[in-house]
């Protein structure tokens, strides 16, 4: 830790694979990275589109916030597999989705490009990428910091009895504390969990 504040290294930003096996990743992830920074309303449709899929293979998701503008899902697996292995699957989720509401999400990576749609990315899948660690602040405004999330906090603004919605600044270095009093550690299970793709792959393939 001090090496890293020596660096002046806000933002922690590890790998999906640990040791012993760098090779096998540890989580399957998906960037959604929406075009304007202030649809949060999008993200949150699109997370809830990604929820149905995972919930369809039978497999667990661990939203947060990604700090920034968007949101990060992780499925935590078995480290058997292949980053290439773990990409096919992650764009089989994304294409799925895509095709559910191709007026809402694009696979198409270039901004200006994307025509104002939300991108589902799952390129993160590659040995050597990297994302923002739950519980790590952004080297933005505000200290925001990238926030393990209840799938029952995310709630498109028109659900009925919905919460305001949540925002990803409502979550900074100062009262993330007091959050973590609250509800607890959301991202431990994610650190706990080995799922097994080969029976996802299974269901699919049926």
């Amino acid at each position: 830790m001090l090496y890293l504040v020596n660096l002046a290294c806000i933002s922690q930003n590890p790998w999906l694979s640990r040791v012993p096996d760098l090779e096998k990743p540890d989580f399957l992830a998906l960037d959604l990275d929406p075009s304007d920074p202030d649809d949060f309303e999008g993200c949150v449709e699109a997370a809830l589109l990604v929820k149905k899929q995972l919930d369809f293979f039978d497999l667990k998701g661990y939203p947060k916030t990604s700090g920034a503008t968007g949101i990060h899902i992780y499925v935590p697996l078995k480290p058997d597999y292949s980053f290439s292995q773990c990409r096919r699957f992650a764009e089989v989720i994304a294409f799925l989705c895509r095709e559910e509401r191709p007026d809402l999400i694009t696979l198409e990576p270039s901004l200006a490009r994307r025509r104002g749609k939300l991108y589902l990315d799952c390129m993160q899948n590659v040995w050597g990428k990297t994302l923002a660690s739950a519980y790590s602040v952004r080297a933005r405004p505000g200290a925001p910091v990238s926030a393990p999330l209840k799938w029952s906090e995310l709630k498109p603004s028109g659900a009925r009895h919905a919460a305001p919605l949540l925002r990803p600044a409502d979550f900074t270095m100062k009262n993330m504390p007091s959050r973590l009093a609250a509800v607890g550690d959301l991202f431990a299970g994610a650190l706990a969990a080995d799922q097994d793709l080969s029976e996802a792959i299974m269901r699919w393939e049926r």
